[in-house]
């Protein structure tokens, strides 16, 4: 078998660090999950999967945990589209697996909210492309991301429309790239080049130049995609330049009409999303917080279910005076109960709840202190077995202290 690059240089680093320390049978945690990573560059599955089980037992509330419980689920799906190839009769070991599959992903929800909706996705997918007749479970699946997890909706309505196509149903999966495209900027590019796709394969070659025409003059703008993810470009540094060099000269008007320039011609992208966010920035350096704040609270309510809705009612708080910060955090875990999102706004609040009470009377500083605490216990309550969690108790030793 050859063995990828990727796999030698996780082998070598492995072998490096654990004969420096002269322990082959009691590997650390990194040394676990990249074993593992190496076990599946090199199709040893199984292997993978008993590494995993056993880093879990003993770190099951660490970051590599959750990961690694993907990884299961992910290495069985693989076993089982491994075991279709092969002879199955009745198709028995596949089944099998793509049962270990769905175990190892249903164990991420409501315990790592990091990756639950990344488990949620992997559900939908096995469900619509590995399950007959199972598309719309699949589907339901992918809803409850859209409906309730920002930080992966935009993948969710992809792998929608995706599905779709998976089942023969061009016009319905044309239909779903199109509300990808409109509802979810994180994802207009590889939408609107899926539609193009469905046009071309159909023979629709007019409207296939038309919206690739389309794309190109106002899409161009937005990276670079891999699988339909978003790996940004250099457009944010360079706003971040502009914006430094403008204020340094104060000559702020001409570094927004730029980027509002951009935000116009590219509107409906992580390229206008992107200018938006800085031409906030600028007007918070410009001393005009609310201009900042109206920015944030429009980009909020025209995008709702996006990724960039939570994200801009975060930068709201954060141009916030400590004190008048719950409202907004308050109202993202309301909004999203469900998401990590919940998880950054209660961390937020409690950090608040400690600002606040910085500089105050001691009897405020002891308030603030005592509902920081309460904060951050929801947080072990509801993830106790989670990274979050974790962190939440070094806080809480070190207030209670």
């Amino acid at each position: 078998m050859k063995i990828s690059t990727t796999a030698t240089v996780v082998l070598l680093v492995l072998l490096g660090a654990t004969a420096a320390r002269g322990d082959l049978v009691n590997p650390s945690l990194n040394e676990y999950f990249h074993l593992g990573g190496y076990y599946l560059q090199v199709g040893q599955r199984e292997k993978a999967i008993a590494n995993y089980r056993e880093m879990i037992s003993r770190y099951p509330d660490s970051l590599e945990a959750q990961r690694a419980w993907l990884s299961i689920g992910d290495a069985y799906l693989e076993l089982a589209q491994e075991s279709r190839r092969q002879a199955d009769p009745g198709l028995s070991r596949s089944k099998d697996f793509l049962a270990q599959a769905e175990k190892a992903y249903r164990t991420v929800l409501g315990r790592f909210p990091a990756a639950e909706a990344e488990a949620r996705l992997r559900l939908g997918r096995l469900f619509y492309l590995y399950r007959d007749g199972e598309g719309e479970t699949g589907r339901n699946w992918l809803r409850t991301v859209m409906q309730d997890f920002p930080e992966r909706a935009g993948k969710a309505a992809l792998l929608t429309a995706e599905s779709w196509r998976a089942d023969g149903k061009k016009d319905q999966a044309f239909r779903a790239f199109q509300a990808a495209r409109l509802e979810y900027p994180e994802v207009a590019v590889p939408a609107v080049l899926a539609q193009i796709e469905l046009l071309n394969a159909g023979g629709d070659y007019e409207q296939a130049a038309l919206l690739a025409a389309e794309a190109v003059n106002s899409l161009s703008w937005d990276g670079y995609f891999s699988n339909g993810e978003y790996r940004g470009t250099t457009l944010k540094a360079a706003l971040d330049g502009l914006r430094t060099a403008a204020q340094a000269e104060g000559d702020n008007g001409f570094a927004a009409e730029v980027i509002s320039a951009l935000g116009r011609r590219t509107a409906g992208t992580n390229a206008a999303l992107t200018a938006r966010f800085a031409r906030a920035a600028l007007e918070r350096t410009r001393g005009q917080p609310d201009k900042a704040a109206e920015i944030l609270e429009g980009i909020a309510v025209e995008w709702p279910r996006s990724l960039y809705a939570p994200q801009a009612r975060l930068r709201q708080a954060a141009g916030m005076a400590a004190a008048e910060r719950e409202g907004v955090l308050k109202k993202i875990r309301e909004t999203w109960p469900r998401s990590i999102f919940w998880v950054t706004a209660t961390e937020a609040w409690a950090s608040a709840c400690l600002e606040a009470g910085g500089d105050a009377e001691p009897e405020l500083q002891a308030q603030g202190k005592k509902k920081a605490v309460f904060l951050l216990k929801e947080i072990i309550n509801r993830y106790p077995a989670s990274p979050e969690a974790t962190r939440a108790r070094r806080r809480v030793a070190a207030l209670e202290k």
